[in-house]
């Protein structure tokens, strides 16, 4: 009991303590939800066990027909799209995903 007559003499202290508390676990939940999106949980691919990632090297549809353990394949390209609304020539940078059919 003594503990909470102490905690209410100094009621600012306490205040800024709780306070402490309440950001610091807001933060580490937010933490924990991206690491577990990005790392922990699956992709949201069939099979995404067998997914890999080829090495910064210009690679052609011929050297995809050839590899015989490729299935399929698909790849980000940078695209720019139109801004609505706004004068002629506006533009945003973005990515688009562009899968190629089976192989």
């Amino acid at each position: 009991m003594e503990v909470f007559k102490g905690l209410r003499r100094q009621a600012g202290f306490s205040a800024a303590v709780v306070m402490v508390l309440g950001v610091c676990m807001g933060l580490n939940s937010a933490l924990f939800t991206v690491i577990d999106s990005l790392w922990l949980k699956p992709l949201p691919f069939p099979h995404s066990e067998r997914l890999v990632d080829i090495p910064d090297r210009r690679l052609t549809p011929a050297d995809l027909h050839a590899a015989r353990s490729v299935e399929s394949a698909g790849a980000y390209l940078p695209v720019n799209f139109p801004v609505a609304g706004s004068e002629a020539g506006r533009s945003a940078s973005g990515w688009r995903w562009a899968r190629t059919a089976a192989l």
